[in-house]
């Protein structure tokens, strides 16, 4: 994911604060529908995150790379860390439809949208046994 360098030192660079962006939006709608950490950080002011450029890259004045644990300390994400999401998303729906399917199959009264946990426990009310 690239973010817009907007600051730049000899030892860091600074990005936009999406989270302060929204909050700020927020407050000025409806203040009530800002939530206490919104309101922290708007009283701090932090409307710019500061990444060491030793562990960023930045190409053409975007950041384009940095380390997870960098990432997730700032309330970032990365590229991997979005494919990795998608990635487990998709097992999860795969997983669904594979269970679905099999109680469909074995006659079981099922349908799309049911809870998982409720599907297996129909599976089981019927004394079968999902594998997969």
């Amino acid at each position: 994911m690239k973010h817009l360098v907007v600051k730049e030192t000899e030892k860091a660079v600074a990005i936009e604060n999406l989270v302060y962006l929204q909050a700020r939006e927020s407050a000025l709608r409806d203040v009530k529908e800002v939530s206490r950490d919104e309101y922290e950080l708007l009283q701090s002011g932090q409307s710019l995150i500061w990444l060491p450029k030793s562990q960023v890259k930045v190409e053409d004045g975007y950041v384009v790379d940095m380390p997870e644990w960098l990432a997730k300390k700032n309330g970032l994400c990365t590229d991997k860390m979005i494919e990795e999401a998608r990635a487990r998303y998709q097992a999860g729906c795969d997983r669904y439809n594979r269970v679905l399917s099999f109680a469909k199959e074995h006659g079981l009264a099922v349908r799309n949208k049911m809870k998982l946990a409720n599907i297996l426990a129909e599976i089981k009310k019927a004394g079968l046994d999902f594998q997969g």
